[in-house]
Formats: C-alpha cells, sequence, structure tokens
C-alpha cells in the first residue's frame, strides 16, 4: 500500500519518478499532503541518527532528546530508559515527534501512515499507537472520516476514540462531548456503538447527534434518520437492556439509575451547531455562557447566582462573539465588558 518510493521521497533520496508516484498518491487523498509535510519534518530530526534496525530505536530517541536537551547522549553501554519512563515526562509535541520517528526507523513509512491515515488535518494525534483520538480543541469544529466510511462532525471542547484496527473486529467509539454521525453500515457486519460516561449508542442504520461532555450528569442522544437503541451504562459500564428510538426520538440517559427518557427532539435545534448556528431554547445564562465558552474559546464570568439562572431563547448564525454577548446582555438587562478573552457579565 506504501512501496519504497514515498520512503525514498520522505528521506531526500527519491528520483524523478518517486516524486510522481508520490503526487499521485497524494491525488488519491488529499489529506496526505499533510501527512507527507509532518513526516518530513520528522525525518529532518531523525534521519541523520543513521539507525536502521528496530533494536536502535531507544537508542535513537536518546540521542534525539539529548540534541533537544543540550546534554550528552546515552552511550551503546549505558542504560537506556524505557519508552513508558519518558512517555510519562515528555511534552505531547515530543512524544508525538517519538512515535513518529520510532514508526520511520524502525517499521517504516507503510506504519507511519496506517498510524496517521484515519484522521483529519485538524485533529490531534494520540500519544498510544494502539489508540487513535480525533480531538476538537475549544474554538474549533472538526469534520472526520472514519475507515469504515462513517462521517461526522466533532464539537468545540470534544473528542472521539477508537482502536487503530477500528473496523476489522469491532466499530466502537469512545465519546466525551459531542458529535454528530452519519454512519455507513455497507462496509462492514460489525455493529456501530458509541459509549459515554454512562450510555451506549447501537447504530441500526441511521444519523444521530450524541451530546455528552464529562462535565455533564446527562447524555442526550437525538436521532435524526434512522433507527439507534440507547442503553443506559451499569457500574461495571456493561450496557442494560435498551431502548429503541426513531427519527425525531430524544433520549436522555441520567440520574443515579440511569433512567432512559425518551422525548420529542427539535432536529433543527440537534443539527444547528454543525450549521454554524448557536440555538437556545428557554436555557439559562450559564448553560449558555458554557456553550459560548467551547464555541469561541474564551472564559466568561457571570457576576451572580440570579443572573446565571435567567432564561434566554434566540438564534445566531455565524455571529461574532461580541454580537451574541450585545443580545444576550440586553435580553436580561445586563451589561458585559470584553477583555482579551475574558468576558463579565453583571447587572
Amino acid at each position: 500500500m506504501h512501496p519504497k518510493p514515498v520512503i525514498r521521497f520522505i528521506s531526500g533520496n527519491g528520483s524523478s519518478e518517486d516524486r510522481q508516484f508520490v503526487e499521485q498518491w497524494i491525488k488519491e487523498d488529499p489529506a496526505r499532503a499533510e501527512t507527507i509535510s509532518e513526516l518530513e519534518a520528522v525525518w529532518k530530526k531523525t534521519g541523520h541518527l543513521g539507525l536502521t534496525d528496530q533494536d536502535s530505536i531507544d537508542e535513537a530517541w536518546d540521542k534525539l532528546q539529548a540534541e533537544m536537551k543540550g546534554r550528552p547522549a546515552y552511550s551503546a553501554t549505558d542504560t537506556v530508559k524505557p519508552l513508558k519512563a519518558i512517555r510519562s515526562q515528555t511534552p505531547k509535541w515530543k512524544i508525538l515527534l517519538r512515535v513518529a520517528a520510532i514508526l520511520l526507523i524502525g517499521f517504516g513509512l507503510y506504519s507511519a501512515y496506517d498510524y496517521y491515515g484515519g484522521l483529519t488535518s485538524s485533529a490531534s494525534i494520540s500519544d498510544s499507537i494502539a489508540i487513535k483520538t480525533i480531538k476538537a480543541e475549544y474554538g474549533q469544529q472538526i469534520k472526520f472520516t472514519l475507515q469504515d466510511g462513517t462521517t461526522g462532525f466533532l464539537n468545540s471542547g470534544s473528542k472521539i476514540s477508537y482502536a487503530e484496527n477500528f473496523g476489522q473486529k469491532s466499530r466502537m467509539i469512545q465519546l466525551d462531548g459531542e458529535a454528530y454521525f452519519q454512519v455507513n453500515n455497507d462496509r462492514s457486519p460489525h455493529p456501530f456503538l458509541v459509549k459515554t460516561n454512562n450510555a451506549q449508542v447501537r447504530d441500526i442504520g441511521t444519523e444521530f447527534n450524541i451530546q455528552s461532555y464529562s462535565s455533564d450528569s446527562v447524555t442526550t442522544i437525538a436521532v435524526t434518520d434512522g433507527v439507534v437503541e440507547v442503553s443506559a451504562l451499569d457500574s461495571s459500564k456493561s450496557p442494560r437492556k435498551g431502548v429503541v428510538i426513531r427519527k425525531g426520538d430524544k433520549a436522555e440517559v441520567s440520574g443515579a439509575e440511569s433512567a432512559i427518557t425518551v422525548t420529542q427532539a427539535d432536529l433543527n435545534y440537534v443539527k444547528g451547531w454543525f450549521e454554524g448556528k448557536l440555538i437556545f431554547k428557554d436555557e439559562p445564562l450559564s448553560k449558555i455562557a458554557l456553550r459560548l465558552e467551547r464555541s469561541y474559546n474564551v472564559e466568561i464570568n457571570i457576576a451572580s447566582k440570579d443572573l446565571r439562572n435567567k432564561k434566554i431563547s434566540g438564534s445566531f448564525r455565524n455571529e461574532k462573539i461580541e454580537n451574541i454577548l450585545s443580545a444576550l446582555a440586553i435580553s436580561v438587562g445586563a451589561e458585559y465588558s470584553f477583555n482579551s478573552d475574558k468576558i463579565t457579565i453583571w447587572e
């Protein structure tokens, strides 16, 4: 799948034919351009180490780490630090560099691209080879595509994690935050499952939205097309008997007993966030402020409890946060100040 012309291109030893091969390789999937760029940067840091066998990987990393820290490198006779120990004290960008270096030096570009391939260019990459993570930071939303052809959107301050061999033996996603899934069931016999802190959602051919931030006590599932089965998780994180919900239904899993409540969903509200809309339906200002913090990467302080509890309805589409704050302040009879990324609202 990734033959020698790609490896020769990354290492700077490629011919004109290798370059043509890589150009065609990128045309087939434009996201690979980002992968090539990242791996070229890694090669510049690691290629000069001249180590080509797996047994030398630890030594390669220690030499590279020594260069970054400006200290003498370990010699071949010194005790080499275990990789797990390095991981626990190494900043994330160095972990990424280490992982990529290991993949390039020890296993070749084939493994490196397998590791990167399922992520969008905006996604964060997990420091574990066995688990992939796609994360949307505050102030950004990500559109993603999984190996089985499933697509979707990840809201601000959210992440999904899944096994590197996703689709081969199972299709299990772990969600923290909010995501919209457009599930493809044409390529896999395995059910598509999403787990949150207190619930499991099993797709039966559909599109659906799940909101379940770690700070929330409630997992909310809304079906925009098709059917899903929603199950509460017991104390061992195993699913209980499920409830089937269909297009237009909303299920909420909450409480100590993980009770499931099914009501009618407002599909315009459900899909609003990834269509560039912010829709508030009789929501307290405190909850609205939390959504704005995630969407715009700001910090909002509301001066009083009474003000935090005031409820507001409204709809905005691709608006600047200043315009939203002005409208909210007028609706509750409040004022606000905006200094850098910190906002204060008071009566």
